[in-house]
């Protein structure tokens, strides 16, 4: 991107007013820090509660059923270790990443694979590359499902800015995603992706917006 930072708007769920978050397009080690700090306890707790319900680690304990309630809570990324990720995609090229600020506390982190290995399912005639979501994460107290939602928009901002680094790489808008479960009705009826069905290699759904859906958006 031509700047270091975007002023996108955010909504305070709890005062109704708009406040101005501010997207930072490199994830630094700082921003790390401060997610394994604020995020992690929150996401470690839900985590806990949920194996003491399903008696984790005992005969009594149903695989399915706990995973199915984790996406239901929308904790299924309570197991990521960020310091790990952040080691990985800071360190090697081909991947783009960005930080959401508002209020002081960072709402929300993306992750973007650049180096057009992904291909577009939409165009089918020619190889032509996708900017590939690798992750997108919106901060626990923005989650609906495990906490009196703080902000909305966050997922917003995050494709928004997937979007223009799709258009600054010379991939026209286009960007492409494995969902998680919780997720689909996000990609599918709020971003208007083309929904190409379960992967059989990851097991997840994936999506795809193409350069016209791109360019409606912004």
């Amino acid at each position: 991107m031509s700047e270091d930072k975007s002023l996108y708007t955010l909504r305070n769920l709890q005062s109704g007013e708009n406040e101005d978050g501010h997207l930072y397009h490199v994830i630094s080690k700082e921003h790390i820090d401060e997610v394994e700090k604020s995020w992690k306890p929150v996401l470690q707790s839900h985590l806990s509660d949920l194996k003491e319900k399903h008696q984790f680690d005992t005969d009594a304990f149903d695989a399915q059923k706990f995973t199915d309630e984790a996406g239901k809570l929308n904790i299924q990324d309570a197991h990521w270790r960020w310091e790990k990720k952040y080691e990985l995609f800071s360190t090697q090229i081909g991947y783009s990443s960005c930080a959401l600020v508002c209020d002081g506390n960072i709402q929300g982190l993306g992750v973007f694979d650049i180096t057009e290995k992904y291909k577009s399912r939409i165009i089918t005639e020619k190889k032509t590359g996708v900017v590939y979501i690798e992750y997108i994460a919106t901060a626990p107290w923005n989650r609906k499902q495990i906490n009196n939602q703080m902000y909305g928009g966050i997922g917003l901002a995050l494709v928004t800015h997937a979007i223009n680094v799709s258009f600054d790489e010379g991939m026209e808008g286009r960007i492409g995603l494995h969902s998680l479960p919780q997720a689909e009705g996000f990609y599918k009826n709020v971003c208007n992706m083309e929904d190409f069905g379960i992967d059989a290699d990851k097991n997840m759904r994936y999506f795809e917006m193409s350069h016209e859906q791109a360019a409606d958006w912004l």
